[in-house]
């Protein structure tokens, strides 16, 4: 099988949810790297980020150029509102793919995959100072910012697609963490219902419902004395 073929497949396979037959494809001491975000992965590994990777996707080839032992694909994947693009380089020998190297473009549309149902989406970290804390955390670790006006920043997710957590300026009025408290934030579909299980459990809301910008939210409380927060569109 040549490099054409084989990508052809790879693209295919992926699109098909078709696991086994994405890893026939791979050789045993397959290396696939994402420049993007700087990781490698085996075999099963890489198979496993592809069939683990949460929310509902819809993977479409629509190119691939090559010949002999390398080729190259490009695709997109659309989750949710949001489209990415990617390229993908691939090198075979005796009919496996030995080296992959996947680029991927920053989401376009609405950012980031669907959030799961009572899944950790999001984590904010409260901050004295916003500009001393982007150039801190972008210094130290590499971290991109979105902004949403003065008093908040989006972190961006190490692949470009969607936002894990934010940078929340604590003298604001309303400001939702307090000095030395990072707040883990779930996501419901259903808000409200998941605010009255909270109640039946024995969870105390500390803070009811409020409009944000990205929808609704609620604070609580588990019987530890733990703050988390809710939030639903």
């Amino acid at each position: 099988m040549d490099a054409t073929t084989a990508m052809t497949r790879y693209a295919d396979t992926i699109a098909a949810r078709d696991w086994a037959g994405l890893a026939a494809l791979l050789a045993p001491d397959v290396a696939v790297r994402l420049l993007h975000t700087g990781e490698v992965f085996d075999r099963d590994g890489f198979v496993a980020l592809n069939r683990d990777y949460p929310g509902p996707w819809t993977f479409t080839r629509e190119q691939v150029t090559g010949a002999g032992e390398s080729a190259a694909l490009r695709a997109r994947v659309t989750s949710g509102a949001t489209t990415y693009h990617l390229a993908a380089f691939g090198t075979v020998a005796a009919g496996l793919l030995t080296e992959v190297v996947e680029v991927w473009t920053d989401g376009v549309g609405e950012a980031g995959p669907e959030p799961q149902h009572h899944g950790i989406d999001y984590v904010e970290v409260p901050v004295p100072d916003l500009e001393a804390a982007e150039r801190f955390y972008g210094e130290a670790f590499g971290w991109r910012f979105r902004r949403y006006g003065p008093s908040y920043a989006a972190i961006l997710a190490p692949s470009g697609r969607g936002e894990v957590g934010g940078l929340a300026a604590t003298g604001e009025p309303g400001a939702s963490t307090s000095p030395g408290r990072p707040l883990v934030l779930l996501h419901s579909a259903d808000l409200d219902a998941t605010l009255a299980a909270v109640r039946a459990a024995g969870g105390t809301v500390v803070r009811e419902p409020y409009a944000f910008p990205g929808g609704r939210r609620f604070h609580l409380t588990d019987p530890g004395g733990t703050e988390i927060g809710v939030w639903g569109r």
